[in-house]
């Protein structure tokens, strides 16, 4: 019995990273990483370059999917988050890598989400982090990433702030 549970966690392991998989490589041929840095679009019709906002100011990324439970418990606690840091020289970005931007819309209105930037069809910039799983967050700053967190925890809340704070 034991043996079958074992099976069964491993299936389920194997079919959420067939779905990153997916969805990494579903988006990644409609953004475009070029010379000028890598540029996703945001749901307000404008396009975010990596490259040049985390060379001015530090930056939280979350990676998501529209399809990740995960993902909708943590927006809530990171948005929280993006409100309390408002006029910070800081900035958070939601980059979901679903291609469209309506579907991104709706879940950010279900979510109530209204502090941190949005983005969809972000799978160059996934790819560019090394995304193994949703949501991975990284700080990034100047450049680099500096710290780094997967999937749900509100313990990553009080350990970003501690990584970002010196940074402000």
């Amino acid at each position: 019995m034991r043996e079958l549970k074992n099976y069964n966690l491993d299936m389920k392991k194997l079919l959420i990273m067939s779905f990153v998989v997916l969805a990494l490589a579903a988006c990644s041929n409609k953004a475009a990483e070029t010379q000028e840095g890598i540029k996703i679009p945001l749901i307000t019709g404008k396009v975010w370059n990596y490259n040049v906002v985390t060379q001015n100011k530090p930056v939280v990324v979350t990676v998501m999917a529209g399809f990740c439970g995960y993902c909708k418990m943590m927006a809530p606690l990171l948005d929280k988050m993006a409100g309390d840091y408002k006029g910070k020289n800081v900035e958070f970005i939601f980059a979901f890598v679903d291609e469209d931007a309506n579907s991104v819309k709706e879940i950010v209105k279900g979510l109530e989400l209204k502090n941190a930037t949005i983005a969809y069809n972000s799978g160059p910039l996934s790819m560019h982090l090394g995304v193994r799983g949703f949501p991975a967050t990284y700080l990034v700053h100047k450049g680099e990433v500096v710290g780094e967190w997967s999937g749900y925890s509100q313990v990553h809340i009080a350990s970003i702030k501690e990584k970002l704070n010196p940074l402000i």
